[in-house]
């Protein structure tokens, strides 16, 4: 369960809120980049979160155990912001979604409710869809080696430790 700091769930519980929901984009070429569904900009962290009408965030169904959690964003592709160019060049690839819900009359007071990185990217009609996938992702990649009754390597490569041409093994 997650406990909200003391501003945000004073706001929360008196019923009327001014609420809004932002998105800050991390792209692996170290561009950042900040979108609100709120009709004014709203900064904080040292980010600027611009209005972005036309972009909606999908709900994420919680699940327990290991499982990766996904979830999309939709939205019109905004020529100044995420341009098709950048898209199919892949500058999005694997980039870094941060999801907060803020007070946009004191942004002091936010939560930020997930951290993503996004997997494919659809687009078509002026139109991307960007799924978001959570951080169990990274759990998935294979890393390391493999061992196991047959050799992995390939005869005569460095990891081998075979000189095929002399048909001596070496130490390594």
């Amino acid at each position: 369960m997650r406990v909200l700091e003391a501003g945000l769930a004073g706001h929360v519980a008196q019923g009327e809120t001014t609420l809004a929901q932002c998105w800050r984009i991390r792209r692996k070429d170290g561009l950042v980049l900040g979108f609100t569904d709120h009709d004014r900009a709203l900064v904080f962290d040292g980010t600027q979160f611009l209005p972005s009408h036309g972009l909606d965030g999908g709900e994420v169904p919680a699940k327990l155990g290991g499982q990766v959690e996904t979830s999309e964003v939709l939205g019109v592709i905004h020529a100044e912001a995420v341009s098709e160019d950048d898209i199919l060049l892949g500058h999005y690839d694997g980039a870094i979604v941060e999801s907060w819900r803020v007070n946009w009359a004191d942004v002091s007071q936010r939560l930020l409710l997930r951290t993503d990185a996004i997997g494919e990217i659809v687009r078509e009609d002026g139109v991307f869809r960007a799924e978001l996938r959570s951080a169990q992702q990274g759990l998935n990649a294979t890393r390391g080696r493999v061992y196991h009754g047959l050799c992995d390597a390939e005869l005569g490569d460095a990891r081998c430790g075979v000189d095929w041409q002399r048909g001596a093994a070496t130490r390594q």
